[in-house]
């Protein structure tokens, strides 16, 4: 109860340390950037959240370039994100709110299109299509133990389903 209490306080506070990668579609024009919006359920789709002019709850999202992809033209990035704010799919409503969907993620705009088709190739459009999730992991979580008051920080490399993505998009 009490390592309950202590991380749902340090949640409120907004004192954890979350960190994401997300490969997205496109390449932002700047290396990092803030994205702030209201999130809210989706006039259009009540299944869904979107950014909304009324209502919702505030979010904010820090993103930087961690690596941009294509040998050509970049095609697509590799994005390290961090929250503010906790709200529901908020990474993913965001980055596709600015035009940059996370990979794979069909609510959102990630689906393969046919302009990403022509500009990806035949293998690469075989990793996106197998990807059984959206490109997005939790890389990175931090906060202060509970009992000793320490700060903690655990982290894990990217899986290799989104390694292999990111190799796979880095040779177009």
């Amino acid at each position: 109860d009490q390592a309950h209490a202590s991380l749902a306080s340090q949640f409120e506070a907004r004192t954890v340390e979350r960190a994401y990668h997300a490969v997205v579609w496109g390449t932002p024009g700047t290396a990092s950037g803030t994205i702030e919006g209201n999130i809210g359920r989706s006039p259009r789709n009540r299944k869904k959240m979107s950014v909304v002019t009324r209502g919702g709850k505030p979010a904010l999202t820090r993103w930087r370039v961690e690596r941009r992809l294509g040998t050509s033209a970049p095609v697509a990035s590799v994005l390290e994100c961090r929250l503010a704010t906790g709200r529901t799919h908020q990474i993913r409503v965001h980055l596709a709110h600015k035009l940059m969907p996370v990979i794979g993620d069909r609510a959102y705009g990630g689906r393969i299109t046919p302009a990403r088709r022509r500009a990806i190739g035949e293998i690469a459009q075989e990793a996106v299509s197998a990807l059984t999730r959206h490109a997005l992991d939790a890389y990175l979580i931090g906060f202060m133990h509970p009992r000793n008051g320490k700060f903690c920080n655990y982290s894990h490399d990217k899986p290799k389903e989104l390694k292999h993505l990111i190799d796979l998009l880095d040779q177009v």
